[in-house]
């Protein structure tokens, strides 16, 4: 199991960086193009690449067309093709059910993401074909505030046969186990739904938090144990996760409470779980 954080764009790029390399990442998620636009210039996003030991994660923007998907991976195409000796995986949209966008038709929002993603492997191809052989992509699922009904006809548009991986956000009030009887605070819920709906469908979960961090005897936080936990029980054989990047390097912008702090990224790169999930 890869372990990474979210590169989000609020805030001091220097800062982030140094926090990012703290845990010795195997893999990052970059938020390059939040709202639409490019973020990072590529002597940046060539700095993260050189701190991250096998995975880097690019996220489209928020709602792609097919042509903005195209042309935003394009922008990234050049470094992806001067680091042949990472794995790169183009991540289409976030949370369709979420802002910053009103939630977005389910029907609609399924056929955009996979019409993005077929414009993407058709125009610019990906290690199956040969043409770019570091290049796999993604289709982000709804959050865990959706319903059933709008995961099942989001993912009615052919969401789950089209890109090679799904990726899912999984976040715990208090921790990172499974418990189905937490509703929406079930951190487990999407991946629950992808792996009960194709069970060998290859996931990565690109976004991962909780939000009140357990204390020791002495008042320090144990977050970054319980998340090597949450590595850990989502990397048991018979799952099919093979990363997982925590939100986020701050100052994220949105909820604070998930922003990593020093310690985190520490006890991140002991890779020592702490066993509360059992």
């Amino acid at each position: 199991m890869n372990l990474g954080a979210v590169f989000t764009p609020v805030g001091d790029f220097g800062s982030k960086l140094n926090l990012l390399q703290r845990m010795n990442p195997d893999t990052v998620r970059i938020s390059q193009y939040w709202g639409g636009n490019p973020i990072f210039s590529y002597d940046q996003l060539q700095q993260i690449v050189n701190v991250v030991g096998t995975e880097v994660i690019i996220q489209s923007s928020e709602r792609p067309s097919a042509q903005q998907a195209l042309d935003q991976l394009n922008g990234v195409l050049s470094l992806i093709r001067n680091n042949s000796g990472k794995y790169f995986v183009f991540e289409i949209g976030n949370e369709p059910d979420q802002p910053p966008t009103d939630p977005l038709d389910p029907t609609y929002a399924g056929q955009l993401f996979v019409s993005a993603w077929q414009n993407c492997k058709n125009n610019v191809g990906d290690h199956a074909d040969g043409r770019v052989p570091n290049l796999w992509y993604a289709i982000n699922q709804p959050s865990s505030n959706a319903s059933a009904d709008y995961w099942n006809t989001f993912n009615a548009q052919g969401v789950l046969d089209a890109a090679e991986y799904a990726t899912v956000h999984c976040y715990g009030d208090y921790n990172l186990c499974r418990d189905p009887s937490l509703g929406n605070s079930n951190p487990w819920k999407v991946y629950d739904w992808v792996h009960g709906a194709r069970p060998g469908k290859p996931v990565k979960i690109t976004e991962a938090g909780i939000g009140v961090p357990r204390l020791d005897a002495n008042g320090v936080s144990q977050r970054g144990y319980d998340y090597v936990e949450g590595a850990r029980v989502f990397g048991a054989p018979g799952n099919t996760a093979d990363s997982i990047c925590f939100y986020g390097l701050p100052d994220t912008g949105g909820d604070r409470r998930y922003n990593l702090t020093n310690t985190d990224m520490d006890e991140l790169a002991t890779r020592s779980p702490s066993y509360i999930c059992g």
